[in-house]
């Protein structure tokens, strides 16, 4: 968990400083997120706050999520995730604002995944052409389930990046899990699928590797 949060990451000789990165992408986060909290809730949205509401009254459980061009469900983990703030809070802002903050949360994960690939600089510029003006714009001011797909993508390729360069079972098992979550964003989050089976080799090499070194040790006399 201490390398989650204090890996060691190389820099290079004009990259900024750690803080100063943390600020630059704190605050495209940031401008990321304000636009959420000011935008129309439009009827794709609508619809799935309604669901939302009726996970928190108790009168749907659905085990399907949003319909794609009328003809195929996603699954149902956007509508939950959508009822947890409404259960607490019972306030729609509290939802949007749930959102808006996962969205952003693809500006620290650039950062993240880029330093530990390439160094400090090349994260944060990884960071800085993610915010730049594009169709991915349209997700601070049409609020649904695709908002969350870059966030979700890139959880799966730094968990992935990890399983592989580290060769950790852990993280493997993480990545995998987080690209079955993805696939209830969007089905474009199926490229990235590529990832952990490309980092299970050495995933699952390492930890076969570890496990016959603890059976030998404890097969080993006193």
């Amino acid at each position: 968990m201490r390398r989650l949060f204090h890996p060691d990451v190389g820099a290079g000789r004009d990259a900024p400083g750690p803080l100063t990165a943390w600020a630059i992408v704190a605050l495209l986060a940031v401008l990321h997120a304000a636009p959420f909290l000011i935008t129309f809730v439009e009827g794709d949205f609508a619809r799935d706050l309604d669901q939302a509401t009726r996970i928190v009254e108790g009168s749907s459980w659905p085990m399907r999520g949003p319909v794609l061009a009328w003809t195929l469900n996603l699954g149902p983990v956007w509508y939950w995730l959508l009822a947890l703030p409404l259960a607490l809070t019972h306030s729609i802002a509290a939802a949007v604002a749930m959102v808006a903050l996962l969205s952003a949360l693809q500006f620290p994960l650039a950062y993240r995944l880029g330093s530990e690939v390439a160094g400090r600089a090349f994260g944060l510029a990884f960071a800085v052409f993610l915010a730049l003006p594009g169709l991915a714009s349209l997700q601070g001011i049409w609020i649904a389930h695709p908002s969350l797909v870059p966030s979700a993508m890139l959880v799966v390729a730094l968990c992935a990046w990890r399983a592989g360069t580290l060769g950790s079972p852990s993280w493997w098992i993480v990545s995998m899990l987080a690209s079955g979550l993805a696939l209830h964003a969007h089905p474009t989050t199926l490229p990235v699928l590529a990832l952990p089976l490309a980092a299970a080799a050495s995933a699952l090499r390492a930890g076969g590797a570890s496990g016959a070194v603890r059976s030998r040790s404890a097969s080993s006399p006193c």
